[in-house]
């Protein structure tokens, strides 16, 4: 949390980041200190209304069952409302610019926003019945998590990694009804699939 805003870091509030320090000795002098390192820790997407409301990885099929997708997530403030995962065709290059498309193919049961902690942790998002569908093998796809509550100081956090993302899709995220690519990131996740469809 940001001392001087009380809210989150932002990308910003840390390019703008200006840091002083000064030290006392044990006799009581004042000291100069040459070096310092700064470490902050800013890595997940903000969902709430009016802002991005949803974020999507992309993946490959594998001729199975969808069954959940598993996600690491984390709230501020008190936010309310549901949030959903939703299983979508893919749109462009598997990995540069991979989006959804099209209405959702499947849509999960939901997750209560106010049951997240605010620590980073997994969250299933379970298909059941008609929404366990079904996976072409070898066929791309995205999932998204998707929350259209909450405000500017309460709001769900999907976690990413930004640092070294290793999958093979890439990250993308949704601003009203725009989705748009990032493959400097990977979403945290997990795809459960298994079985035949009931």
């Amino acid at each position: 949390t940001n001392p001087i805003t009380s809210s989150p870091w932002t990308s910003s509030d840390i390019n703008s980041l200006q840091i002083g320090v000064w030290g006392i000795d044990a006799q009581g002098y004042q000291t100069r200190v040459t070096q310092m390192y700064a470490e902050v820790f800013f890595a997940g997407t903000q969902l709430y209304s009016g802002a991005k409301i949803g974020v999507a990885q992309s993946f490959v099929g594998d001729g199975k069952v969808i069954r959940a997708a598993v996600v690491n997530l984390r709230k501020y403030g008190a936010p309310t409302g549901n949030i959903t995962a939703k299983i979508y065709a893919h749109s462009g290059t598997y990995g540069a610019s991979s989006i959804p498309t099209g209405a959702a193919l499947a849509t999960s049961e939901v997750v209560d926003s106010a049951t997240l902690t605010t620590t980073n942790a997994l969250y299933y998002f379970n298909f059941i019945n008609t929404n366990a569908i079904t996976l072409t093998n070898a066929t791309n796809y995205t999932f998204s998590i998707e929350y259209g509550g909450g405000s500017s100081t309460a709001f769900v956090v999907v976690d990413h990694d930004d640092i070294s993302p290793s999958h093979g899709g890439n990250l993308a995220t949704l601003t009203s009804t725009t989705w748009t690519a990032d493959n400097t990131k990977d979403a945290i996740f997990y795809v459960y699939t298994g079985g035949v469809a009931t």
